[in-house]
């Protein structure tokens, strides 16, 4: 706090108000600093003392002392300072949202937190400003604007058209917290899938795969995002291909129109895809002569790990198909040449036709001859 260089004074003060589990700790030298001939070293300590002096009132005292200073960055900061610490009034809302655009990305983060804390509990008060400087579309108050709607969660419902609108109006940087605010905001799905949809089409695989990610928030709906799983099947990014597919066998057979595309990748040339989208097949369409068809082909494949999962795949086809699933691995069986995969066709051989006998009768269930009384 005492070092000759400013910056090192405000790197300080900016530290010490990450620090709320020891905020009455970090008072004392915060308040000091209120004083710094450096003015870039106060409006750091006022930012901070607005993160951990709420309830405090010395620290009340002494940022309102700085409401009327010269230099209007401080002035700014001490507004927003007194708003995250629950003391704003309706004339300091205007004062916040045209902070959302400041150059100072510390005052303009602060703006953020504050009005995200009053949205939250009054989203009346915010919600109106918030539309607002979507409306202007310019970057960077767009993208602090967003942030700010998703701290208001479901409450920035009235919001959502201007949001994903958003997308295209922010830096390629900040369009993850537009896919975060519409996700979080979005219930339905309306407005969220079709920007996820676009996110998909990023050049950035992290991009896409947060797309992915954020579209499971709607498998309730499938109607809604199946085809956007399908687009993620093909995509050129192995990771987001697995993705997709498992995302498609989560969804079990409320993913059925999509077996084609799956069972398609079951013949791609990369084996771990194929093993996923072969599981994600019997999941979604475990009774279509297609997925037994693909499953038939797996056991004679060159390759000993689609064998392998082929016949497990044909034990769990077979629980309800023992007599379609029975034929065809006993057809398997006889040309097999593998001692592994013969001995694992022929216990699940065994396991199906097992299932496929009747019971044989009970000892109780057999008729017995009246014996005749003498």
């Amino acid at each position: 706090m005492k070092d000759p260089e400013p910056k090192v004074r405000e790197k300080a003060a900016e530290s010490l108000g990450s620090f709320r589990r020891e905020s009455e700790a970090s008072l004392h030298p915060l308040l000091g600093l209120l004083s710094d001939n450096d003015v870039a070293v106060r409006r750091a300590a006022v930012l901070s003392l607005g993160s951990v002096g709420k309830g405090n009132q010395e620290v009340e005292d002494g940022l309102r002392k700085l409401t009327a200073d010269p230099d209007p960055v401080l002035k700014l900061n001490t507004v927003i300072s007194l708003a995250n610490m629950g003391k704003a009034d309706d004339s300091a809302i205007p004062v916040l949202v045209d902070a959302l655009s400041s150059k100072e990305e510390p005052t303009a983060k602060a703006a953020v937190s504050a009005l995200g804390e009053i949205g939250h509990e009054n989203p009346d008060r915010v919600l109106p400003g918030m539309m607002d400087t979507l409306n202007k579309k310019e970057p960077v108050a767009a993208a602090n604007a967003v942030k700010v709607l998703m701290r208001m969660k479901t409450k920035a419902g009235p919001a959502l058209a201007l949001i994903s609108e958003a997308y295209n109006v922010v830096a390629p940087a900040d369009r993850l917290k537009v896919i975060d605010a519409l996700v979080m905001v979005d219930q339905e799905g309306t407005y969220a899938v079709p920007v996820l949809n676009k996110a998909l089409d990023e050049h950035e695989t992290r991009d896409r795969k947060e797309a992915l990610i954020g579209l499971m928030r709607y498998r309730s709906k499938p109607e809604l995002i199946i085809d956007s799983l399908v687009k993620g099947m093909n995509d050129s990014a192995r990771e987001i291909q697995i993705l997709a597919v498992n995302m498609l066998k989560g969804l079990g057979k409320k993913a059925e129109r999509a077996l084609p595309k799956v069972l398609a990748m079951t013949q791609g040339p990369n084996v771990e895809p194929r093993l996923l989208a072969m599981n994600a097949a019997v999941s979604i369409g475990p009774e279509s002569p297609e997925t037994l068809k693909m499953l038939e082909g797996g056991l004679a494949d060159g390759d000993v790990r689609v064998k392998q999962t082929a016949v497990a795949l044909l034990r769990r086809v077979g629980m309800v198909k023992p007599q379609e699933v029975a034929p065809v691995l006993q057809k398997a069986l006889e040309s097999e040449q593998n001692d592994q995969i013969k001995q694992s066709e022929r216990a699940v051989l065994e396991l199906l036709n097992n299932r496929a006998q009747p019971p044989a009768p009970s000892a109780s269930a057999v008729p017995q001859k009246r014996q005749l009384a003498h």
